[in-house]
């Protein structure tokens, strides 16, 4: 639901499903799973969009410790993180 309000260019309303989803998925996988990871990824991305980039940089160095931790540094999510947090 998170990326369906972001298409509608509700990033709030993003914010909000995504941080529910993130509470869900590490209740479900605990904190340090791939799938919190890329919950966390588009999380970021929701703080990014409304113009709070120092928790969008909290939560993407949050997921690249978990995807470095999960992939080594070489894979593609590993790698896609590392450039967001470049771009900051």
């Amino acid at each position: 639901l998170g990326i369906a309000y972001a298409d509608l260019g509700d990033y709030a309303k993003k914010r909000d499903m995504l941080e529910r989803a993130l509470a869900i998925n590490e209740r479900a996988y605990g904190r340090d799973h791939p799938d919190v990871a890329i919950t966390l990824y588009n999380l970021a991305a929701a703080h990014g969009n409304l113009g709070d980039v120092s928790k969008k940089r909290e939560l993407l160095e949050r997921t690249l410790a978990i995807f470095e931790g999960a992939y080594g540094t070489d894979h593609p999510h590993t790698k896609l993180c590392q450039e967001e947090l470049a771009r900051l």
